[in-house]
């Protein structure tokens, strides 16, 4: 009977995870619906379109390769900083410099810098948000000479 009682106990268990990230989910799809909305609610979609079909692809195609390669080149610096710490590779460290840009541009006071931390802390228990808050104070630093 007490092996029943675990096994219940268990699946309920995971039922709950995962009917918690359900909830996560649509919440977050909601937030998102809501701002996208609140985005476009006044466009004039007959410019949008017109502007869409004038757009110049070869800058676009061009400003992307510019920026993936230039967050190649600090995702290189980024290892290199943090090689005493520990050792991940370039490609993580470049998903992780994306990820902190983004948090960058949607998130208040560059909160992107601690979701970066958090991030590359994820992929590597040894690197700390200590280690990223200390690249930053050398930055701030050597800025303001």
């Amino acid at each position: 009977m007490a092996k029943i009682d675990s096994e219940n106990s268990y699946s309920v268990g995971v039922k709950n995870i995962y009917m918690r990230r359900k909830i996560k989910s649509a919440i977050g799809i909601s937030i998102s619906l809501l701002l996208i909305w609140l985005i476009f609610k006044g466009t004039n979609w007959s410019e949008f379109l017109k502007a869409i079909q004038n757009i110049n692809y070869f800058i676009i195609i061009a400003a992307m390769a510019i920026m993936v390669f230039s967050v190649w080149i600090r995702a290189i610096r980024w290892r290199i900083l943090i090689s005493k710490v520990g050792n991940v590779s370039t490609k993580d460290l470049y998903k992780v410099t994306m990820v902190g840009y983004m948090g960058n541009n949607i998130l208040p006071l560059k909160m992107g810098e601690l979701l970066r931390a958090y991030a590359i802390s994820k992929r590597m228990y040894e690197v700390t948000i200590s280690a990223s808050q200390m690249r930053n104070l050398f930055i701030f630093l050597n800025h303001n000479r």
